[in-house]
């Protein structure tokens, strides 16, 4: 049901970017959606996408900057957590 949900979302999304393109907000939340199941290349694929049609918009950007310190953060929770122990 969960998957069901995700893949109706998602379906909705990228409806709603093929009608107006040029709205960065559907880019982050339909990102947002992949990254949330686990996807993080779809969602930076997503992002990607959306650079071109908004004109590399800033939240964009920001959102893939943010995609790429995602393993950095978890490499250091992991040694954070080594030298607790």
């Amino acid at each position: 049901a969960r998957h069901e949900k995700f893949n109706k979302d998602v379906a909705a999304l990228e409806k709603r970017i093929e009608a107006d393109p040029t709205e960065p907000t559907l880019y982050v939340q339909l990102a947002a959606a992949h990254r949330k199941a686990g996807d993080e290349d779809r969602a930076r694929a997503v992002l990607q996408q959306g650079l071109g049609p908004t004109g590399n918009h800033f939240s964009l950007q920001l959102e893939l900057q943010e995609l790429e310190l995602l393993p950095l953060r978890r490499n250091l929770e992991l040694t954070e957590q080594r030298l607790k122990a």
